[in-house]
Order: structure tokens, then C-alpha cells, then sequence
């Protein structure tokens, strides 16, 4: 006769085992990890602006006063660290407001990311970003950002831009 009933701790403790090994197993399938080392830093570069301009736009457009041109030396190459800090607040229930670096026109890494949800009310934001090897000449980086919905409002006061240029 087949009895069913509770299972034993050792068979218990098994199977948290073995569903703890297939979570492990799967999250670091879905994980990626982009890594670049850089040198002593040659150069910072930053702008502040302290006024609240808003966006209701659903694709990308440049955030005023986020831009700031870096050079890299004739014969070198380089990685910029970029950081970005703001006081933001998404406005409408539901909405998802978006922020991306561009170098040059191109993405930086970690590419298009929610900077701010309603959710999350207004506050300090924060996001870094690595663009590189870039080589000699002189490149642009922008911030560009936008909403996820018709009618909503992103805004972001109290901004901060900050390009450190590593020596690769």
C-alpha cells in the first residue's frame, strides 16, 4: 500500500535545494555584465542647471542643458564615465519616464532605463553610464529622456552632469 502524506524534512529540504539551484541557474542565465577598465582619469567635465523643465514627449529628445562636448587626445583612446543626478518627479498614475545617454548619437550603456515612476514620487535620482573605447577627437554627450504614455509630464530640476575622461 502506497501511503501519501507529509514529506520528510530530509526530502523537504531536497527539493528547496533543488528549486534554489534551478533559480540560481536561471537568474544567472538571464544576468549580463558588461565590463571595461580604464586608467587614471585625464579630465572632469561637468554642467549644472538648477530651473524644471518638463517633457510630454513619447520618444526621445535632448533634456535642456544635459549636453557637454569631451575631447580625447591625438594618439590616445578613452572610456568616459558619465554620471547623471536629478531631482525628478513623473507625473499620471502609471507612467514610466525614461532617461539615455548618447555619445556621439550612439547609446551608452546601460542603455534606455525608467529613471522615475509615479510609483516612486519625486526625489533624487541618480544614474551612471560608460561609453568607450572612444578614440582622439572631440565627443558629444546628451541626455535624452520621455514618457511612456500620451498626456503624461516628466520633469527634472536640479540636474547634474558630470563626464570623467579615463585614459585607456
Amino acid at each position: 500500500m502506497l501511503r501519501i502524506g507529509k514529506p520528510s524534512a530530509r526530502l523537504a529540504g531536497i527539493l528547496v535545494l533543488a528549486l534554489t539551484a534551478l533559480v540560481v541557474t536561471e537568474t544567472a542565465v538571464l544576468a549580463t555584465t558588461l565590463s571595461k577598465k580604464g586608467g587614471p582619469v585625464t579630465k572632469v567635465k561637468t554642467v549644472t542647471a538648477d530651473d524644471a523643465p518638463t517633457t510630454t514627449s513619447t520618444s526621445f529628445s535632448n533634456v535642456p542643458g544635459m549636453s557637454i562636448s569631451m575631447s580625447v587626445p591625438s594618439g590616445q583612446k578613452a572610456l568616459f564615465v558619465v554620471t547623471l543626478s536629478a531631482v525628478s518627479v513623473c507625473y499620471t498614475e502609471g507612467v514610466l519616464c525614461y532617461v539615455r545617454l548618447l555619445v556621439d548619437n550612439n547609446p551608452a550603456p546601460p542603455g534606455d532605463l525608467i529613471f522615475n515612476s509615479n510609483a516612486s514620487g519625486p526625489g533624487a535620482h541618480s544614474m551612471q553610464f560608460v561609453a568607450g573605447p572612444l578614440s582622439a577627437g572631440t565627443h558629444t554627450v546628451e541626455v535624452q529622456w520621455m514618457v511612456d504614455e500620451v498626456g503624461a509630464t516628466f520633469q527634472m530640476a536640479e540636474r547634474t552632469l558630470t563626464v570623467l575622461r579615463s585614459k585607456i
